[in-house]
């Protein structure tokens, strides 16, 4: 490097340290200077640059420079060198070869600032670099390899690795590590672009060898490595699985830049984003594409590129969801900015608007506007011919194929698919994601050609697909749809159609069982939902042909969208957990973790409540506890703790369970919804039978809209009657258990109309939330408590629940139970108390969360730690025999996920509560506390819990002579879920019930005297 230093009005001591740090970065990576060591010689430059230096002190000057340069402190080498422009022309004296490297210094600073480079201004200044001193190995490299990355910006790959290879040379050859490594990682950028993936995994490999041999690697450089390797195995070779490792850890990496590196982290974010919509769990997609958008959103002095680039994996997300106009709308926002980006600061963007039109394309083909998806498909294939990038051609042909698909147009599909299978063959022949897409599309065109008839080999492809172990997950459920669809079409079944079903039932559960949430994400994919129909409708086809062994199986498909996964979950059966220390720091951090889960949702949802800094530590908090809850219950399944399990769930194995756990009188229904179309499981003591219903989307809205807040008497046909939803004779039963799913759970049965009244005056109904839930739910011995009852009633600034407070006094009095009323009453004092109790009653505020229902809340207070969520109360053991949630919505559903009643009343379910009382609906409060009373009353004489409500309804009806408040609105939304406990009266309330027959033994005693 030829570097002298010596000045006079400087400490020698650390100018020759500042040498000695610039080589020892350079030749062995040793770690950044920081700032307190480069500040001093930043200041003293600033003030003595514009003076006369002598040679020395020019030597020195240089080296600052050169280190600015090597520590990215761009604003303070253009700084210097402006004021040396100011006195001096030339810097240094005339012919000295530092001239044109501070010349190319100055160029790139400005580049740096405006975000672009030329390459004929590069290509001169490099040329003037190596006329003044050919031996100057260092600055030569550097600008060889500056022009070759401006070259890849350009688009110009060939040009780019010259110059880079070349570049990597002469690193190696002069010892130049820390240049090395990058230059390497760059090289693989470059193969990756070009599609030779194996040259740029070899590159990204020799970049880490070059970095496991520095002194203090650069986070920077790791990062991209890590993360560009995950690339080639998720993007490239279709290996999601094998390719979140390697972006966790470049995550990982990148998080410890601080917010310079916010652009990369939301990048990384965004990928890992898009390995999990791949692998179909959609919750974690959610998470993380949320997270780049925020990242973005927080990169200042940002012309936007950041964040239109994370608007686009949340419109992936959106699209998976089927939220096609949300998608829509994210696509379309992120591609005028790069079509801004362009015009304005003159950039090559094509591959980014070539990312943008092949998304648009696929979210308008969900959304069936084949037009403008054949639109937005055609520039995109047209923008990757301009570009050379065959990877995008492939989203491209897949897409066109489809709209082909369904245009019926089978020449054009063919031709794409041909096309598409040439690029395959040629380049991404190890690329498993596109290899099987490319197969799994080849027969949906002949499946929906009606060529699949004729062909006596298609069921053997077909079958050879699905049992191939290398077939991902999502493909493999594809494959068996198509074969379903291929079953249903077949008017003779030589194969054996119902053990295809039993395939299809056994993958779905071990996808289920995949995923760790407390709601089934499995069913927000749509086409799984179609896969389910499908297979309802060949089941039924089976049965009328009399095939035997049908009942089990499409018992599980009715109720498998409302099983959940694998949940982490504590064991009630033990005591161990009190003597587990890794049991309470798990308990704890999954507290925190819900927490700090919902608060994030809740600022989102809210548009921007927290300081954008806090909503990052949240993020930084929230990655931190999900790693160590990781850990910790990692450690806890390896040691076989018994108070510490993960509840997978399985289908049911004989049908004979079910009908030996129904009552004589009892009719058990379960429920799956595919838009319109009802598939109905009625189970009695020894019959079994599955109906279809397919209703019109208008009468749908029609029954829908009259459940909402009435103002007037009930129009005739208004409401949905028990013959027209399900059609099945009642005549034997009087008791029903009932599973809704989706939009039925917003209609309570027994405001259905059988004879010309509701149901309630004939039926008793009690509600679950699965059947198998129901089935396997092990028999609880009701564990004595130290009171009966417990109530409680927040209060609120705003949004006043007026008779909340008189609704727990009165039951309370009612019960000779303790009540809770007013501030005092938070979260804590909830969670601690009403687990004391055999009965708790809240009269709260309820949080609905209609796109995710693992943030439906109980709302304690005006701060978001004053939410109670979904999430919380899964990882909570109470153990009481009944829970009465007289909350706004309480029992809200996801209705567009397919979710069933998956809310804070089955969240307490699973806590340990054996039957709730949950509401629908935000009921007007003077009625829910009317019928709570009566409630109470009923309880207290000794009735079950079902028959309690029930009969307080059917009091209420009765007691309301104003025919507008007799609407279903104002009662039916209070429903029973779990099970139909009788409670027993605590033995101080013996008086109560005394003095409830001592007028009737006294009118008794009288009568028989007389």
């Amino acid at each position: 490097m030829n570097l002298i230093l010596s000045v006079s009005n400087l400490e020698i001591q650390k100018l020759n340290s500042l040498e000695n740090s610039y080589r020892d970065r350079v030749f062995f990576g040793t770690k950044s200077l920081p700032d307190s060591v480069l500040i001093p010689h930043y200041e003293y430059w600033v003030s003595n640059v514009t003076r006369t230096l002598n040679t020395q002190e020019e030597s020195s000057l240089f080296l600052f420079l050169a280190t600015c340069h090597l520590e990215k402190k761009n604003t303070w080498s253009q700084e210097i060198i402006a004021l040396m422009k100011i006195t001096k022309k030339p810097f240094f004296q005339n012919e000295d070869w530092r001239n044109s490297v501070v010349d190319y210094l100055e160029y790139l600073n400005q580049g740096s600032k405006l975000g672009k480079y030329d390459i004929d201004s590069l290509k001169n200044k490099l040329q003037v670099i190596k006329l003044t001193n050919s031996s100057n190995h260092e600055w030569i490299a550097l600008a060889t390899d500056r022009l070759g990355r401006t070259y890849y910006d350009h688009n110009q790959y060939d040009s780019a690795i010259f110059h880079l290879e070349k570049a990597g040379e002469m690193f190696q050859a002069n010892g130049f590590k820390l240049y090395m490594v990058n230059n390497l990682t760059m090289q693989g950028v470059l193969w990756d672009a070009k599609e030779q993936f194996g040259k740029a995994a070899s590159k990204y490999e020799a970049s880490i060898e070059v970095l496991e041999t520095l002194e203090n690697p650069p986070l920077g450089t790791l990062g991209a490595n890590a993360y560009n390797i995950g690339l080639i195995y998720d993007d490239r070779y279709g290996n999601s699985t094998k390719g979140i490792p390697y972006y966790l850890k470049a995550l990982d990496y990148d998080s410890k830049g601080g917010i310079g590196n916010y652009g990369i982290v939301s990048e990384d974010y965004a990928a890992l984003s898009r390995c999990y919509i791949k692998l179909g769990d959609l919750l974690k997609a959610e998470k993380y594409a949320r997270l780049s958008a925020e990242y973005a959103k927080q990169i200042e002095e940002s012309n936007g590129f950041e964040y239109a680039k994370a608007l686009l994996v949340n419109a992936e997300v959106y699209l998976a969801k089927n939220q096609v106009n949300q998608g829509i709308s994210n696509v379309t926002e992120g591609l005028e900015i790069f079509e801004n980006i362009e015009k304005v600061n003159k950039l090559d963007l094509r591959r980014q608007r070539t990312l943008s039109n092949n998304l648009l394309g696929k979210i308008y083909l969900k959304a069936a506007d084949l037009s403008n998806s054949k639109l937005h498909y055609l520039q995109a294939m047209n923008l990757a011919k301009e570009i050379k990038r065959e990877i995008y051609l492939l989203e491209s042909y897949s897409g066109l194929i489809q709209v082909a698909i369904e245009e019926s147009d089978w020449d054009t599909a063919g031709r794409f698919w041909k096309a598409w299978g040439e690029i395959i063959h040629a380049k991404f022949y190890d690329a498993k994601y596109h290899v099987q897409l490319h197969q799994l599309k080849g027969m949906e065109i002949r499946l929906k050609s009606g060529a699949s008839l004729e062909d006596v080999q298609f069921l053997k492809k077909v079958d050879e697909f699905i049992n191939n172990s290398e077939t991902m997950t999502m493909h493999q459920l594809h494959a068996l749809n198509l074969k379903t669809i291929y079953l249903n079409k077949l008017s003779k079944r030589d194969y054996d159609a119902v053990t295809h079903l039993g395939i299809v039932v056994e993958r779905l559960f071990d996808y289920l069982n995949y995923q760790h949430h407390v709601q089934n994400t499995a069913l927000q994919h749509s086409e799984l939902k179609l896969l389910i129909k499908n297979a309802l409708d060949l089941g039924l086809i089976l049965k009328v042909e009399g095939k035997e062994d049908l009942n089990l199986i499409l018992f599980n498909l009715v109720s498998f969208n409302k099983s959940l996964g694998n949940i982490p979950k504590k064991n009630n059966a033990t005591g161990v957990a009190k003597s587990s220390q890794l049991v309470k720091r798990e308990a704890i951090l999954s507290e925190r973790y819900a927490e700090v889960l919902f608060m994030i949702y809740a600022h989102e949802a809210a548009q921007n409540t927290i300081k954008a800094i806090n909503v990052l530590s949240l993020y930084e908090e929230e990655q931190k506890l999900e790693k160590e809850l990781f850990d910790i219950r990692s450690q806890l399944l390896q040691s076989s703790e018994r108070d510490y399990y993960a509840q997978f769930v399985s289908p049911l194995t004989s049908i004979s369970q079910l009908h030996n756990r129904v009552e004589a009188e009892e009719l058990w229904i379960e429920t799956f919804v595919y838009d319109q179309d009802i598939y109905s499981a009625f189970i009695s003591k020894t019959d079994f039978e599955i109906k279809h219903v397919a209703l019109s989307k208008k009468q749908v809205e029609q029954w829908r809209n009259a459940y909402k807040s009435s103002t007037k008497k009930i129009l005739s046909g208004s409401l949905p009657s028990w013959d027209s939803v399900f059609g099945k004779d009642l005549k034997m039963y009087t008791k029903i258990i009932y599973v809704p799913d989706s939009w039925l759970a917003l209609m309570p049965i027994e405001s259905f109309l059988i004879n010309e009244d509701y149901m309630i005056r004939s039926k008793k109904i009690v509600y679950d939330v699965s059947l198998l839930d129901r089935l396997r739910r092990v028999d609880q011995e009701s564990i004595e408590k130290q009171v009966f009852w417990m109530g409680f009633a927040p209060v609120y600034e705003s949004r006043k629940l007026k008779y909340a407070a008189e609704e727990i006094t009165k039951i309370g009095k009612l019960t000779q139970g303790i009540s809770f009323i007013g501030d005092k009453v938070n979260k804590d004092l909830f969670k601690t108390e009403s687990a004391k109790s055999s009965v708790f009653h809240l009269a709260a505020h309820g949080q609905i969360a209609s796109l995710n229902p693992g943030y439906n809340a109980l709302i304690f207070g005006d701060d978001l730690e004053d939410y109670l969520t979904v999430n919380e109360i899964y990882d909570w053991k109470i153990e009481s025999d009944l829970g009465v949630l007289s909350a706004c919505s309480s029992g809200v559903i996801n209705e567009n996920e397919g979710a069933g009643l998956l809310s804070l009343g089955r969240a307490f379910h699973f806590a340990g509560v054996q039957s709730l009382v949950i509401s629908l609906w935000e009921i007007p409060d003077k009625q829910s506390a009317i019928i709570m009373e009566l409630f109470y009353q009923n309880l207290l004489k000794g009735m079950n819990s079902s028959t309690s409500l029930r009969e307080a309804k059917i009091q209420y009806l009765e007691q309301t002579d104003d025919d507008v408040f007799k609407h279903p609105y104002y009662w039916a939304g209070l429903v029973l879920i779990g099970e139909d406990n009788e409670l027993e009266s605590p033995k101080s309330y013996w008086w109560f019930i005394l003095i409830l027959i001592l007028p009737f033994l006294y009118l008794g005693l009288r009568k028989f005297r007389e």
